[in-house]
C-alpha cells in the first residue's frame, strides 16, 4: 500500500480476467476521465467492486490494478472510483 512518507512504493497487482468486453458492466470515473466511462471486465473476483471502492479512499496509498486477458490490457489507477452501472 506504500506509505505516507512514500506511496510510491505500494504494488501494482496484475489481475488475469476472462474478458475485457462482455461482463457486468461498471462505470468508472476519476483522473484522466473527462466524466465516465463504462467498462465490462468478465471473471472479477467476488467483492471486487467493494475492493476497489476501499482501495481509493486510501489515496495516496493504495495499489494500481492490470487486468489482462490474452494481449489485451487494462489499468485502472489507484486514483479510479467505479460504480456498478
Amino acid at each position: 500500500m506504500g506509505s505516507l512518507s512514500y506511496p510510491d512504493r505500494s504494488a501494482t497487482l496484475v489481475l488475469p480476467v476472462e474478458s475485457l468486453c462482455d461482463g457486468t458492466p461498471l462505470t468508472i470515473r476519476g483522473p484522466g476521465i473527462e466524466t465516465a466511462a463504462t467498462i465490462a471486465p468478465r471473471g472479477l473476483p467476488d467483492g471486487f467492486t467493494e475492493t476497489m471502492a476501499i482501495n481509493a479512499t486510501r489515496f495516496p496509498l493504495g495499489f494500481d490494478l492490470l487486468m489482462i486477458c490474452g494481449s489485451e490490457l487494462l489499468a485502472l489507477p489507484r486514483t479510479t472510483r467505479l460504480v456498478e452501472a
